[in-house]
């Protein structure tokens, strides 16, 4: 006799996959729904991961606090003006373009012992001026993020980020440490800095910086960056002055004072880019250096300044007679007998301004 199905069992297992199969598409429908209400609300910020702390200027002008009435804070917005009026314990993150934040002496730090987080973030903005913060010092003062034509100006802020940010401007501000991560056009001028670095960022403009202070680490740094001009710096003492990598070629330095207090220094260098009419004090370099490649240490018949040149100058032209010797692919041709007087240098002959 045939066996007769079980059906009562399969009805069972059919029931439950039908079950199962709604509860899964109710999931779905409730997390697309729940997208899309963010989307659509234009008064909750695009940053909901970042911490509870951070006050935003939102694109419409608004401020928003996550789930604190904005209206306590220590901000008094005249158009499109933001002031602090007191000391403000919070991040920012400005999305809003072609505003003004006055910081009037006041400081910004973190909430809450500090974060991860920006304590100034300029995203996706142009025309955007920050001036006369004071921004604790911890993690990244203030962050260009995607950002163009915005300023800098009268802070103190230790470490600034340029990110995939263009045309921006950094002034007459006390800080350590400014790198540029895919950036370019960027000028940082009249400040207080104990670094520079560069990475994949091309074609900025250093100029009129100052730093006379103990470096452990080093003052320069290329990685895969061409055509920035340097003029005008003062660079103190550091353990290690230049180091370049990758495609790094094009690179001016023109009319800096360099001061490496009689360390050791170890540098690398790629090639094809150019020193001139610098002031090298103390200098110490590495003679011995194979790896680095040739560049350019004079231009129209004068080169550079070296405290430690030991040549002569028969003819009193103020060139040295022999070339001072920087490692086994490099030398200054024409040193110079004086030291530069970087006042009367033109920054304008370069072709910046």
């Amino acid at each position: 006799m045939a066996t007769q199905p079980n059906t009562p069992r399969r009805s069972s297992r059919l029931i439950i996959l039908v079950v199962v199969g709604i509860a899964v598409i109710v999931v779905i429908s409730s997390f697309a729904l729940l997208l899309l209400n963010q989307q659509n609300d234009t008064s909750v910020s695009r940053y909901a991961a970042d911490p509870d702390s951070a006050v935003h200027i939102l694109a419409n002008g608004d401020i928003y606090l996550k789930e604190i009435d904005s209206s306590t804070l220590p901000i008094a917005r005249n158009g499109s003006t933001y002031n602090l009026v007191n000391n403000c314990i919070r991040e920012f993150i400005i999305e809003k373009s072609n505003i003004v934040l006055d910081g009037n002496g006041y400081s910004i730090d973190f909430a809450n012992g500090g974060s991860n987080y920006q304590k100034i973030d300029l995203s996706s903005v142009t025309n955007v001026t920050i001036k006369n913060v004071v921004v604790e010092p911890y993690y990244t003062s203030i962050r260009f993020n995607h950002t163009s034509n915005s300023t800098v100006q009268n802070c103190t802020a230790e470490y600034i980020l340029f990110l995939n940010s263009q045309n921006n401007l950094v002034t007459n501000t006390l800080g350590s440490q400014f790198t540029f991560q895919e950036s370019s056009n960027n000028t940082v001028a009249n400040c207080t800095a104990d670094s520079f670095e560069f990475e994949k960022s091309n074609n900025n403009l250093v100029f009129s910086n100052s730093n006379s202070t103990v470096f452990v680490g080093t003052d320069l740094s290329f990685g895969d960056s061409s055509n920035n001009l340097f003029f005008g710096n003062t660079f103190g003492k550091c353990l290690e002055w230049i180091s370049m990598s990758g495609t790094s070629t094009g690179n001016v330095l023109v009319a800096n004072n360099i001061d490496t207090g009689r360390m050791q220094i170890q540098c690398s260098l790629t090639g094809n880019n150019t020193f001139y009419h610098n002031n090298f004090y103390n200098f110490d370099w590495n003679r011995t250096a194979t790896t680095n490649l040739a560049n350019t240490w004079s231009v129209n018949g004068q080169g550079n300044y070296w405290s430690n040149y030991m040549g002569t100058d028969k003819n009193g032209d103020g060139i040295g007679d022999t070339p001072y010797v920087i490692d086994s692919k490099n030398a200054d041709n024409y040193p110079l007998m004086r030291p530069v007087n970087v006042q009367q240098e033109n920054c304008l002959k370069l072709g910046r301004s």
